[in-house]
């Protein structure tokens, strides 16, 4: 067989099967790709949605990647024809055996060249040998072609059977795949509905809820979305894809700003949408201002209207700023944004309801609204504010909407609580006396007004109030509209205006109505809490006095024991701010002991107890107790001073210690030999100053023959010095043993030594005080029982007259025994009386020898009177119903007891005028030891040095007689009474500094600069002795001068009280010009004319007794004038003519004394313009308009001469107006008379007048007294 036969057949066989094998594959591989991509694209659309533009990428991918598959892959397939010797070689690289052979073969055979070549006939045959081994076909592996055709046919079977089994869904996937341009839409997967409702309407401003549910789809996993544009003015705004937030279950929810006219909106998840809606937006309802008009309750109309402006009711603004009363009625105007329906009844009215709806107001008074016809917006509600709250208000238009914000209008009311009073002077239940004027001070307030406000006084005896009295209220405006919310009422509570007896209480209220009005009835009173006044007679008010003053004595030797422990303190442990703490500490005490004496003091005035003996122990002890607290006022700041100067030296030594440490033991045992030196030094000073004191002392012997020590002042003073373990001097040796004292640390000794001085004199006047007090106030009421007693005797006397005691009735003679009982009971206290006069006149001889003499005195007067003997008779008389002898006796008892008192008094006057002798004597001695110790520092200057031997024996012996003096006048001082205790100190004071200059000149070496010091020292102590002599000379010429004033002012009153009697009497027999007196009103004329002279006399005799009257200008210009009126009145009545001149002569009369007396009472309230004049606009601080350092006020002040001048003009007017008032329309000699007269009454004022303001101009500036000039260069 033939190469052609058998080989190229097979060859092309092999070729044939090859090219259908690559077409099966690629063809095969396209299918399935394709058609897996349509099926997974269907899948992942129906999934995921496509979107048809998302479609059309992948349609026209898919389409290009096919066409690229075909051309690149399919196409070549379909071309693929290999030539036979192509075939051939791949056959050969499989077959070994063939390798070489069979190409060539297969080539020789294709192109006929084998046909005649041996060579290509032998391949041929060896070929044809060895291909009998080979098989053709292992050249194709048809594997993976059949495995991807069976692949792209299961594939297909796939397909087929999803599009059989789902047929619509395939279409539907076939359309959206292969025609992405068409509507078809998988079914969907989720719905959402539209929650809102259809053509809502919506308030602009306020957020709006977009809702939507889910009904399928998983609210888990699925979105929805919202498409959302604004319409404002016609312009739509673009569309905006929103996402909802899911909320509980399938809700999805958006809030979204309504700033729009309109919205338009849909809600869309990944396969479903809801169709486009719309929502109208318009403004809701709301308020643009309210105007509130508050006004108050009818009873306080006086409070005014409240208008305010409170805005849309949405703001800080809709509170009313004012606090009104309950009970206020509101009426609120308000703008609305837009008019609002308003439901009506039937009959056109608003309706109650809706009303009730849109309103709320605090309380149950109801809400009358008001709409404007004309203007809908316009509303008006008018209400009472029962309660404060919150005035609500809701509005809703047609549509539905409520105003977005609360429309609050929040009016804060109080309730008109009832008035609050109290009486807040007196403080507490107090004791007084009948004639007592109590300052009350009662408060009351009322947070509207106050009606009524009152202190009611109401009398109780026995328990049971018997009178009730107004003794203040008040009072009432005229302007019915002004009110009154807080009242205070300062009364002068004079207690015998209601008549109180011993024993009765009077009870002080306050009571306080306001002006509210309920049911046209007020509310009930308020009262305050009850002051009590328990009236006391005046000996037990006294005794109470001098119950607080024995406290105060009690408490002053308690101050006294603290002052010794704090300067023992301070000597033994130095000054530390604990001591000047305490020492603080006791100033505070001693100014409570200051206030207490004051409180004594207020209390005495306002009872009117006059009791001079009272008066001058209060007096002196205020003065006690107040140079007490400015002395240790004094220690506390030498002690502050000597603190920080101690504390100064320490922070040097540590300083210098820290500089050389090295040098310290040295410089501590220089420190000890000093303190030793110093100590030996001190010592030899002590003995030589002792040495010079004695010589002193035997200088003061021999020249006044009165040793020091026996004054009883220094006495005490000693022993107080005792007690303290120490002598100043000693104490000053201890304390120079370890240191010097320093200047502060002895001005601090020296002020507590002071305040231990200033307490003893407090504790010692007290109790001596206590004694003639004692004394004084039991003859006092002795002769008040005494006078009772002879006020009972009379009255019976008179019911009783010419009848034997057997007589009388039961009632009658128990009363008569009563009498003689009480009368024995006077008696035996009459004897009681004297004894304790002399008994305490024995215990007083050595701390007061004048009181005691006056307390002896009066005891004798006692007896020689026979005070008891007469008591005693008056007792048997009335026993006998011998009432008429007994009343004698009673009156001869009662002037005994005036005469013992006279000579208590005169006692104590002469004990003044000698204490003013004493005092004026001293202040000259004190004057001269100035003139001689500044003269002794001029001395000591002009020494020339501690060689100056003979100069330093000269000046310690004139040194020792200076200092002799000092010491006789320090013993001057302490006989001149009290006020001269505290000078005697000082001048000892002065004495011991001179004393210690002395030894400062004996020391070897002399120690001049050191004598000069103590000399400067004693000195400014001897000037500080003086300042007080002068101020206790110028207090004692006051005293007198006060004293001398209220004996003529007692003259004036005595005289005006008898002027007024006749000027009475005259007035009852008054004749008409022209006509006469009957034979009996003639002698009652002639009387008053006797009556008339001899008060003239008694006006003369008091001029000439006070010459001061007669020195005054305005006193002896209303003197002259007197006389002239009592002259001419005494004329006219002794010629029978009491008609309208002789009248108006006497009202002259009574009206200028009684300008007198009130010039002179200093006590009396005082109103006029002149007093800023004469107390220098003020500035003084002294009694009675005074000044500190001004003289004491002469017998008559410049104030009492401008009190008179106003008070004679006064009168001067007043006559004119009578004179206008009772002429007729024809002059008349009379009145012509009468004229002439004020018109030289007041040229002589003018005159007057004139004289008197330029004696009271001050003296030019610049002008000084040649002396006063000498003194001070000196």
């Amino acid at each position: 067989m033939s190469l052609t036969d058998e080989i190229i057949p097979r060859i092309e066989k092999i070729r044939r099967t090859m090219r259908r094998t690559v077409v099966e594959r690629h063809a095969s591989a396209i299918v399935s790709v394709v058609v897996a991509s349509v099926v997974v694209v269907a899948m992942a659309d129906r999934l995921l949605r496509f979107p048809s533009g998302f479609r059309w990428v992948i349609l026209i991918v898919g389409l290009g990647a096919i066409g690229w598959a075909v051309s690149r892959r399919l196409w070549p397939a379909f071309r693929f024809h290999p030539s036979l010797v192509d075939v051939a070689l791949r056959i050969e690289r499989i077959a070994p055996p063939l390798s070489g052979r069979l190409a060539s073969c297969v080539e020789f055979e294709s192109s006929g060249s084998g046909r005649g070549n041996p060579l290509a006939a032998r391949s041929v045959r060896d070929l044809q040998t060895r291909i009998t081994t080979v098989r053709f076909e292992d050249v194709i592996d048809p594997t993976l072609a059949h495995r991807l055709l069976g692949l792209a046919v299961v594939i297909c079977i796939a397909t087929v059977a999803l599009v059989a089994w789902r047929p619509a869904d395939a279409s539907i996937a076939g359309r959206r795949v292969f025609t992405p341009w068409s509507d078809a839409k998988w079914p969907a997967r989720t719905e959402v509905l539209d929650r809102l409702e259809p053509d809502l309407v919506h308030a602009r401003g306020e957020p709006l809820a977009m809702t939507a549910d889910l009904v399928r789809g998983d609210p888990a996993s699925d979105r929805v979305f919202l498409q959302i544009r604004r319409i404002e003015d016609g312009d739509a705004t673009e569309w905006q894809r929103l996402v909802l937030t899911r909320q509980q279950a399938g809700r999805f929810e958006r809030i979204v700003d309504t700033d729009a006219d309109e919205i338009q909106y849909a809600f869309e998840t990944e396969d479903d949408e809801t169709p486009i809606r719309s929502i109208r937006i318009v403004p809701a309802p709301s308020v643009r201002s309210a105007i509130a008009v508050v006004g108050p309750p009818a009873y306080a109309v006086g409070r005014g209207e409240i208008r305010s402006e409170l805005g849309p009711g949405t703001d800080r603004r809709s509170r009313l700023g004012q606090t009104v009363l309950e009970g206020s009625d509101l009426e609120l105007d308000l703008v609305l944004e837009r008019p609002i329906p308003i439901e009506r009844t039937a009959s056109g009215a608003i309706d109650p309801a809706f009303v009730v709806r849109t309103i709320s107001v605090p309380g149950e008074h109801p809400v009358k609204l008001e709409v404007d016809a004309a203007d809908p917006t316009r509303w008006r509600l008018s209400t009472r504010l029962e309660r404060g709250g919150d005035v609500e208000i809701v509005l809703r238009d047609q549509y539905g909407l409520r105003n977005l914000d609360p429309i609050r209008y929040r009016f804060s009311t109080v309730a008109d609580r009832v008035p609050t009073t109290t009486i807040t002077r007196p403080a507490m239940d107090q004791t007084v006396s009948i004639d007592a004027v109590v300052d009350v001070r009662a408060e009351a307030r009322d947070d509207v007004g106050l009606a009524v406000f009152q202190v009611d006084a109401t009398l109780v005896r026995n328990g049971v109030a018997s009178r009730v009295e107004t003794i203040g209220s008040m009072k009432r405006s005229d302007d019915p509209a002004a009110t009154t919310a807080d009242a205070t009422l300062d009364l002068g509570f004079e207690v015998a205006s209601v008549e109180p007896e011993v024993g009765d209480e009077i009870l002080l209220v306050a009571i306080a109505t306001d002006e509210f009005m309920e049911d046209g009835s007020p509310r009930d009173p308020v009262r305050s809490s009850t002051r009590r006044l328990r009236i006391v007679s005046d000996i037990e008010l006294l005794e109470q006095l001098q119950s607080a003053l024995g406290s105060i004595r009690r408490s002053a030797i308690r101050l006294d024991d603290d002052q010794a422990g704090i300067a023992d303190a301070v000597r033994r442990e130095g000054v530390d701010r604990a001591s000047i703490r305490e020492q603080g500490r006791l100033s505070d005490r001693i100014g409570s002991a200051r206030e207490a004496i004051e409180s004594i003091e207020a209390r005495r005035g306002s009872n009117r107890l006059e009791d001079e003996l009272l008066a001058d122990i209060l007096d002196q002890a205020r003065n006690l107790v107040e140079a007490a607290e400015a002395a240790s006022d004094r220690a506390v700041s030498a002690l502050d001073r000597a603190e920080r100067e101690n504390q100064g030296e320490a922070d040097s030594a540590m300083n210098e210690g820290e500089a050389d440490p090295g040098t310290g033991f040295d410089s501590d045992r220089a420190a000890s030999d000093d303190a030793e030196d110093g100590a030996t030094s001190e010592n030899d000073r002590t003995s030589e100053g002792s040495l010079s004191d004695s010589e002193a002392d035997s200088d003061l012997e021999g020249s006044t023959g009165t040793p020091f020590d026996e004054t009883g002042s220094m006495d005490r003073a000693g022993s107080g010095s005792e007690t303290d373990g120490a002598t100043p001097g000693e104490r000053s040796e201890s304390r120079t043993e370890s240191r010097p004292e320093t200047e502060a640390e002895r001005d601090a000794s020296e002020a507590q030594e002071d305040v231990r001085e200033e307490l003893a004199d407090l504790a010692e006047l007290l109790d001596r005080g206590e004694d003639a007090w004692v004394v004084s106030r039991k003859i006092q009421e002795m002769a008040e029982d005494l006078a009772e007693l002879q006020e009972r005797t009379s009255d019976l006397a008179d019911e009783t007259v010419g009848r034997e005691r057997s007589e009388l009735t039961d009632e009658e003679r128990r009363e008569l025994d009563d009498i003689a009982r009480a009368q024995a009971e006077l008696a035996d206290d009459a004897d009681d009386l004297i004894e304790e006069l002399e008994a305490r006149g024995q215990s007083m001889d050595r701390a007061d020898p004048a009181q005691a003499a006056g307390l002896r005195e009066a005891a004798r007067e006692a007896r020689e009177q026979g005070l008891e003997d007469q008591m005693r008779e008056a007792e048997d008389r009335a026993r006998e119903n011998q009432l008429q002898q007994a009343g004698e006796a009673q009156q001869q008892a009662a002037e005994a007891l005036d005469r013992m008192q006279e000579t208590i008094e005169e006692s104590r006057k002469a004990q003044v005028a000698e204490l003013q002798r004493r005092i004026a004597s001293l202040v000259d001695s004190l004057q001269g030891l100035i003139e001689s110790s500044e003269n002794e520092i001029i001395a000591l200057a002009r020494v020339e040095g501690v060689d100056d031997v003979e100069g330093l024996a000269e000046r310690s012996r004139a040194l020792i007689m200076l200092n002799g003096n000092t010491l006789a006048v320090a013993a001057e001082a302490a006989a001149a009474g009290p006020d001269g205790d505290r000078i005697a100190r000082l001048v000892q004071r002065a004495g011991t500094s001179q004393g210690a200059a002395i030894g400062d000149l004996r020391a070897g070496p002399a120690r001049l600069d050191d004598a000069r010091d103590n000399q400067e020292r004693a000195l400014s102590t001897l000037r500080e002795a003086l300042e007080l002599a002068e101020d206790a000379a110028e207090e004692l010429a006051e005293e007198q001068a006060e004293e001398r004033r209220n004996e003529l002012l007692a003259a004036y009153s005595e005289v005006l009280e008898v002027q007024v009697g006749i000027l009475t009497e005259t007035q009852r027999i008054r004749i008409d010009e022209g006509e006469r007196l009957g034979r009996r009103s003639l002698m009652t004329s002639r009387r008053l004319a006797t009556d008339e002279e001899t008060l003239g006399r008694r006006v003369e005799s008091i001029r000439l007794e006070f010459g001061e009257v007669t020195d005054s200008l305005v006193f002896s210009m209303t003197h002259r004038n007197l006389e002239a009126w009592i002259e001419s009145a005494t004329e006219g009545l002794r010629e029978g003519r009491p008609d309208a001149a002789t009248i108006e002569l006497e009202i002259l009369v009574v009206e200028a004394l009684g300008g007198l007396a009130a010039a002179l009472d200093q006590e009396a309230p005082d109103d006029d313009p002149f007093a800023d004049a004469e107390n220098g606009g003020g500035g003084g601080d002294g009694e009675g308009g005074q000044q500190a350092d001004s003289p004491p006020d002469p017998l008559i002040p410049p104030i009492a001469e401008l009190k008179m001048l106003r008070a004679t003009q006064q009168q001067i007017l007043d006559a004119t107006r009578r004179l206008d008032s009772t002429r007729g329309p024809e002059p008349t000699s009379t009145t012509e008379s009468r004229i002439a007269d004020l018109a030289r009454m007041q040229a002589d004022l003018h005159a007057v007048a004139t004289a008197l303001l330029q004696q009271l101009q001050p003296e030019p500036a610049g002008v000084d007294d040649p002396e006063g000039t000498k003194e001070e260069s000196r």
